[in-house]
């Protein structure tokens, strides 16, 4: 089975995220999508970017190949690098550092897919991924082992400890901004870490 990292960079979020998790939007700057946020400074956690920036290096440098490491906005965008990039039609172990578990926000999996893949259910609309082990942050909104729509995963497991993924060989990286989740101000964070991680596969 192949593994694979995916890191959502709002991980780093979760001081401030609360202010704005529920109005902040997949394509929107959390600036402009929530008024309650303009006069507020949103401070991540800089331990969490520090810990997400080692880990990263050193599992990319085991990798050591940048068609392997892949950098986008979206998560969304993780299919098209599983289908087309990669060409995974293999089952997966997804490993998902995020503040968001992106296994959709319905009742059931019918309501979760019926408007098609997001970056808020891609781990339950990507069928090959049969393994799924989320990292989130002790204030993200969890799932009951007995959702619905997490039952056909062989495996989940959810944690908040990133130090879970210390002795996985990974296969494959994919790390996402997700812009309408991180304010403007904070995407030079993201560049430097990109910049680093790009640097260190080349």
């Amino acid at each position: 089975m192949v593994n694979i990292l995916s890191v959502d960079f709002d991980w780093i979020m979760s001081p401030s995220i609360d202010l704005y998790n529920s109005k902040a939007a997949d394509n929107l700057n959390v600036d402009i999508s929530c008024p309650a946020t303009r006069n507020v400074t949103l401070r991540p956690d800089y331990n969490q970017y520090k810990q997400l920036f080692i880990y990263l290096q050193n599992i990319t440098n085991k990798i050591n190949d940048p068609k392997k490491v892949i950098f986008c906005d979206k998560h969304r965008e993780i299919e098209t690098c599983i289908k087309d990039k990669w060409k995974l039609d293999i089952p997966l172990h997804v490993y998902n550092i995020d503040h968001h578990h992106d296994c959709g926000y319905e009742l059931t999996l019918q309501d979760t897919l019926k408007d098609g893949l997001h970056s808020g259910n891609w781990a339950v609309a990507i069928d090959n991924i049969k393994k799924y082990t989320w990292i989130g942050n002790a204030n993200s909104e969890t799932l009951t082992l007995t959702d619905e729509k997490i039952k056909h995963f062989n495996e989940f497991m959810m944690v908040n400890d990133i130090n879970a993924i210390n002795y996985i060989n990974f296969d494959y990286v994919f790390v996402c901004l997700s812009p309408g989740w991180v304010p403007q101000d904070l995407w030079p964070l993201y560049d430097i870490l990109e910049f680093n991680i790009r640097h260190e596969v080349i």
